[in-house]
């Protein structure tokens, strides 16, 4: 299919990529010679299915009600003569996370893992904060563009919010049509709740699709794996997922009980919300220790994992869920700090020791004078006078 020389007012530069409902362009705006990418509608998909144009539109609204830096920008949204639509988003240079997995080869580093995750768990929660829920979170949809001002050097983008849950405007649902028992979304990432009707998709339904892409990241393998979609299902509605450590023993074990909470299976509320696995993932992260002997990397140096950090004394959200205490290691900062209180208090226990010594040196009554021992006298050849015995010898 060869390309159209224009969108609109926008001219066409080169054609990105195609899916099974449209094709992504980049283009020129010459007005201000911004660039851009236009996601153009297939007319014979519309034709087919009237409801494409409205998830098009549902992403138009999702992006720019979250308005979160994490998730692509959407400029405007319209349509050709022939009545064909088609969306204005920002242009994005990088990489999904699917290729980088790829091309990676193997499971990604542990604190590479974690800053995308965390990066995403904040993006995904300033849209449930705002109402939106994105109901179709996998590697494909996630983009990796390079940023000099992120920790990694590179920050994540949330793309394709075609079938997001929208808090309802008067008059209209709250999203695309969804009929009840009706699954939308990508299997191996959807929860069990959402795959057996996608209406019924909360906040929650987005914390276990979040931690199957993590598990997928340090695992190499989703949680749940079948030869065909029909036996996928079947293990996603039917078995829990595998913990973590079974196949990366290494793993720190407040990580392997977070995953195991975002993927609970039977109730959707005892996961936890996407600001707690935000607040979780910076805490485990900013103390460096994935694992026995690791470093900690780029990620230890993310500036909020410090100060969201609940104190050792505070029960964390781990514990108090799961009734295990959670160790928390103590960063470098607090070490120095009791290093410091014990060194003074050595210091003053020292200076009390030798004042109390001084004291007692200083009242201490004068010792007694003792008398040198008689000294030996010549045995007398004559009787001698004995002394009594209460009279003094001096």
């Amino acid at each position: 299919m060869s390309s159209p020389s224009h969108i609109g007012r926008f001219v066409v530069v080169r054609r990105i990529g195609s899916g099974g409902i449209g094709t992504v362009y980049e283009a020129l705006d010459p007005e201000i010679e911004r660039r851009v990418a236009i996601k153009l509608l297939r007319r014979e998909m519309v034709a087919e299915n009237p409801e494409l144009v409205e998830r098009l539109f549902n992403e138009a609204r999702a992006a720019n009600r979250i308005g979160h830096p994490g998730v692509v920008q959407v400029s405007e949204f319209g349509r050709l003569e022939d009545e064909t639509a088609y969306l204005v988003m920002e242009l994005l240079d990088g990489v999904t996370l699917r290729q980088r997995m790829r091309a990676h080869g193997g499971p990604l580093p542990m604190d590479h893992s974690l800053h995308i995750v965390i990066q995403l768990a904040d993006a995904l929660d300033a849209g449930h904060r705002r109402g939106v829920i994105h109901r179709d979170l996998k590697p494909d949809n996630i983009m990796l563009v390079p940023d000099s001002a992120a920790a990694s050097g590179e920050r994540i983008k949330l793309l394709d919010y075609g079938i997001a849950k929208l808090p309802p405007r008067e008059g209209q649902s709250d999203g695309p049509l969804t009929h009840t028992n009706m699954a939308m979304g990508t299997p191996g990432y959807m929860a069990p709740e959402q795959l057996r009707d996608t209406s019924r998709a909360t906040d929650r339904s987005d914390v276990y699709a979040l931690g199957t892409v993590l598990f997928e990241l340090l695992a190499n393998r989703a949680p749940h794996v079948a030869e065909n979609q029909a036996d996928l299902l079947v293990r996603i509605l039917c078995t829990d997922a595998p913990r973590l450590r079974v196949l990366r023993p290494e793993a720190q074990e407040a990580l392997d009980i977070l995953l195991a909470r975002m993927l609970v299976r039977e109730q959707p509320s005892e996961r936890p919300t996407m600001q707690e696995v935000r607040r979780e993932l910076q805490l485990i992260a900013g103390t460096g220790l994935f694992s026995a002997g690791a470093s900690p990397g780029s990620i230890g140096q993310l500036p909020s994992a410090q100060a969201t950090a609940p104190s050792a004394a505070t029960p964390s959200t781990l514990s108090r869920v799961t009734g295990q205490r959670v160790v928390r290691p103590v960063n470098a900062r607090s070490m120095r700090q009791v290093g410091l209180a014990l060194l003074v208090g050595t210091v003053l226990l020292a200076s009390a020791v030798v004042t109390y010594r001084s004291v007692r040196t200083a009242t201490a009554p004068p010792p007694l004078k003792v008398a040198p021992p008689p000294a030996e006298l010549p045995i007398p050849t004559e009787p001698v006078i004995q002394v009594k015995q209460d009279e003094p010898t001096l």
